[in-house]
């Protein structure tokens, strides 16, 4: 009734006149759109609902963790380009000294204020190696490069944090270079090859 009224006022005021025949147009496309709206059965819905799930463990991403060194013309090392809107420019090693496959879970940090971080959690291994680096490279950068979205087409440095201290949790928390969705595919991603590592080191085990 609401859209009915509101649609006839709409025309008075244009037109001065009652149109019928286009008003029953409009009353029909709005009937047509809720119809259509409305006959989406709940099976429907957990049908999409399976196959973005399904679609989501397709996914899969990488991440790198770079050590910022001073340059020497060896080609061991380069520099990079962090943050796309106030490129910073780093020089880090051209080898990285932690990659996905050390990871024991990824997440999305909120802050309560309406922005994010990611969270990487390394396993023991890549704790003792984050624990050994950070000790010794206190006041410098660690440069984290990535890999992800649907086919992989996203190469993309996210940041730049700096150690003010050693890190001995193995846990690394910094705010991306990229939207929520973005950060959302990457926690994903890396949370798949994560299990899928798991699994293969389960099989080794077992056999």
């Amino acid at each position: 009734m609401l859209l009915y009224f509101t649609l006839i006022i709409q025309l008075f005021k244009r037109t001065m006149k009652f149109r019928l025949p286009a008003i029953n147009i409009y009353l029909c496309c709005c009937l047509a759109a809720l119809l259509a709206a409305g006959c989406q059965s709940p099976e429907a819905g957990k049908e999409k609902k399976a196959a973005e799930k399904k679609g989501d463990k397709k996914l899969e991403a990488m991440v790198r963790l770079y050590q910022q060194v001073n340059p020497d013309g060896s080609g061991s090392n380069a520099p990079v380009s962090v943050y796309r809107a106030k490129p910073v420019e780093i020089n880090v090693s051209r080898m990285p000294f932690l990659d996905e496959t050390s990871l024991k879970r990824a997440g999305i940090v909120e802050d309560g204020f309406g922005t994010f971080a990611i969270g990487l959690e390394f396993d023991r291994r890549g704790t003792l190696i984050l624990e050994n680096l950070t000790a010794v490279n206190v006041n410098s950068h660690i440069a984290i490069q990535a890999v992800f979205g649907p086919k992989l087409e996203q190469v993309r440095w996210l940041a730049a944090p700096y150690l003010r201290q050693r890190i001995t949790n193995g846990v690394v928390i910094f705010t991306p270079d990229a939207t929520r969705e973005e950060a959302e595919q990457l926690v994903t991603g890396l949370n798949n090859v994560i299990e899928r590592v798991a699994k293969k080191d389960l099989l080794r085990e077992r056999e």
